[in-house]
């Protein structure tokens, strides 16, 4: 690994703090109130609510004493606190939507506090041994109604406009890309590729028409790291992040003052897993195989993005395991591995909508005349197949992670959750491209299109040779990514009456490299043919169902076959090397006080106070050659067999193609290793290297 320069960067400091008279007085207020209260005949209730069905505490659980306007609301954990009770015997009613509705009875002495535990959903059919038993065939409709009930209940709590989602309502989601997860949901749009990112894969989300570096994705409420070696920016990359370590998602659209400057559009929470909200230890595991539509057969050897063959079916598993110790240590672990091979053929065609001038001079007429097919020049309402691209993206990933979170509750109030996640991401990425170019055409409709005739200087009646333009590439990418990020944080929670005091500490840091002469490849491979006359035929839709190529012996003499990398004789060969680096590290320390307003005599509307202390430092930097490092080969004329990608042969590029031969960035590599020389950097090259290496040095850091 490269060490990153040391960046030459403005910092940017600022210091939030509420603090005033308002603050004061309203303690002052409020203590005069907490005092009168507990003067009186009153007492304490408070407890946990449990779903006996699931074995889990029920959040957002309402807890109220009817004809009064008492009421609690429970926590993450369950637990709720109804504080003021008058002294005597007391009526509980619990509910939550989605379970029938609880009512009891508790007795409350003047000055003292009593323990009250609920236990919904009670109709449920247990052995003597305790074991639940299920009802046939309701496993994963059961599933689905209580994630279901824990969305509704918190969007029922919000204070804003927010979606929650339960790991489990949408079913498996494989790989566990949070962008899969919460692309079914109203207001949010995902963004799929982009610079340096595979266009399969789900890399940024946009909330409410904002872009994705305006929407903030924490865990925990915690920022999270995401290096990236395209633009500096506060995005976060999906790529490396797991949903298995979650239990619920949080769309919040509309941002509250508390939050990070970059939740403008909004913000995605993903809540992890917490011993506390189990009542029993449980253990959950799952094994997949992932096949792609294009070979369903998993034990099938296809073409990859390496110089190997990959399986088609590729393997995966998920691990959680959540043991509450007692009622005051809890220990959950979580992991996952998730690879994947995928194929992605793509054709993109370009039509040519504005005029163009053709030398007619050679063929006995006039110069700059307009090209026209009998029905008018070019335009918008007849054009004419300009360009064709044929992609073959095969692809493979591999994501692990994983999390261990430990939570400690040393006396009845205070919480203390120590979390760390770990998580890699690899990939290998290959486009194996063809592209065909017709400059000039002499003749077109909406079926075929022929290009201007290549002459030679005796067929020319200017006795000179005359070259329509058309061109022939072969460009092939090959990029492999790995990425880490290591993400921990230390959260400190009292809650005791009317306060709530938070304070918090995180460190992240994600790390991500593009690689290729250390895999023994160049990261792309630019190629061009010496070609003539061009011609697409049978076009349907955009699509040419042949391309017919000549080479230069005459108009039409002589079929170019493209598809035998032989017959590519002295092409112009250009290596490149795309070696990427790039660091993101967050440093945050936040402290969070907050009162309720408990003391004012409104029984319908409840307020409070909140004021705090946040301290957040974030420092990204990319370095290296930048992906647009190249080299043009100057040495002896190379052979088919020297460069020729043998995994790839035989294999078509899709649309009813025939198979092409590919050079081979890999073979291409060990001529470079035999003799460095024979690559050379042209003026061309140089000035377009420098401008790589001149857009990868970045630095960026804030503080706030």
């Amino acid at each position: 690994m490269k060490t990153p320069p040391t960046p030459t960067s403005s910092r940017r400091r600022a210091f939030r703090a509420s603090r005033g008279v308002l603050l004061a007085a309203l303690l002052s207020l409020s203590g005069v109130t907490g005092a009168l209260a507990q003067s009186g005949e009153t007492g304490t209730i408070s407890g946990r609510v449990l779903n006996a069905a699931t074995g889990t505490y029920l959040p957002n659980v309402v807890v109220r004493v009817p004809g009064t306007n008492l009421s609690a609301t429970t926590n993450n954990f369950g637990e709720y606190v109804l504080r003021d009770v008058p002294a005597g015997t007391a009526s509980l009613q619990v509910e939550y939507i989605g379970l029938d509705n609880l009512s009891e009875s508790v007795t409350v002495t003047a000055g003292g506090s009593v323990q009250k535990d609920f236990s919904l959903g009670g109709d449920v059919r247990r052995q003597t041994d305790g074991t639940i038993v299920l009802d046939e065939f309701k496993v994963e409709g059961d599933r689905f109604k209580n994630a279901a009930e824990i969305a509704i209940n918190a969007e029922r709590q919000s204070i804003n406009i927010k979606n929650v989602i339960s790991t489990e309502e949408f079913g498996e989601i494989p790989g566990g890309n949070v962008g899969e997860f919460i692309k079914f949901l109203p207001g949010v749009e995902l963004e799929y590729g982009g610079t340096y990112i595979a266009p399969t894969d789900a890399f940024g989300v946009s909330i409410r028409g904002f872009g994705p570096e305006d929407t903030a994705i924490m865990i925990d409420g915690v920022p999270v790291t995401s290096a990236s070696q395209a633009s500096l920016t506060n995005q976060v990359g999906l790529d490396m992040l797991s949903i298995n370590n979650a239990s619920r998602v949080e769309l919040i659209k509309v941002a509250t003052p508390d939050m990070p400057m970059n939740s403008v559009g909004g913000q995605i929470n993903l809540i992890s897993k917490s011993a506390f909200e189990q009542a029993r230890p449980s253990f959950s595991y799952k094994a997949y195989v992932v096949v792609n539509s294009d070979e369903l057969n998993p034990f099938k050897k296809v073409v990859g993005a390496t110089d190997k063959k990959v399986y088609a079916g590729q393997p995966g598993f998920e691990l959680s395991y959540i043991k509450p110790i007692n009622n005051q240590l809890g220990l959950s672990l979580t992991a996952s591995r998730f690879s994947q091979y995928s194929a992605n053929r793509r054709l993109r065609p370009e039509y040519g909508i504005s005029n163009v001038n053709l030398d007619q001079r050679p063929f006995g007429g006039a110069n700059n005349t307009p090209a026209d097919n009998g029905s008018g020049p070019i335009s918008a309402s007849n054009p004419f197949l300009t360009r064709v691209s044929i992609t073959d993206s095969p692809r493979t990933s591999v994501s692990n992670s994983a999390s261990m979170k430990v939570d400690w509750k040393p006396f009845d109030g205070f919480t203390v959750a120590a979390n760390y996640q770990y998580s890699t991401y690899e990939a290998s990425d290959t486009d194996r491209r063809l592209q065909f170019r017709i400059q000039r055409p002499a003749d077109w409709d909406g079926t075929f299109v022929t290009s201007q005739a290549y002459v030679t200087a005796a067929q020319s009646a200017t006795g000179s040779t005359y070259n329509p333009g058309n061109s022939l590439g072969m460009d092939i990418t090959s990029r492999d990514k790995e990425g880490v990020t290591h993400s921990a944080y230390l959260r400190a929670t009292y809650q005791k009456g009317p306060w709530d005091m938070t304070a918090l500490a995180n460190r992240s840091r994600s790390r991500a490299s593009f690689l290729d002469f250390e895999n023994d490849h160049f990261s792309g491979v630019d190629v061009s043919a010496n070609i003539g006359t061009m011609k697409f035929e049978d076009i349907s839709n955009g699509v040419p169902g042949r391309v017919l190529v000549y080479d230069r012996t005459g108009q039409e003499l002589n079929i170019f076959d493209y598809t035998q990398l032989s017959n590519w004789s002295s092409p112009t060969i250009q290596g490149k090397r795309g070696n990427s680096e790039s660091a993101d590290d967050n440093t945050l320390f936040q402290f969070d006080l907050r009162r309720e307003l408990d003391f004012l005599p409104w029984d319908s509307v409840k307020l409070a106070f909140k004021t705090g202390f946040r301290y957040e430092e974030t420092e990204k930097v990319k370095w290296g050659l930048g992906t647009g490092y190249r080299e043009t080969y100057i040495g002896p004329a190379l052979s088919s067999p020297d460069i020729l990608d043998d995994t790839y042969t035989g294999t078509s590029p899709g649309w009813g193609f025939a198979p092409q031969q590919f050079i081979s960035t890999y073979k291409l590599f060990d001529i470079y290793t035999q003799n460095p020389a024979n690559f050379v950097e042209t003026p061309a090259d140089a000035r377009e290297n420098y401008f790589s290496s001149l857009g990868q040095n970045k630095a960026l850091i804030e503080e706030n």
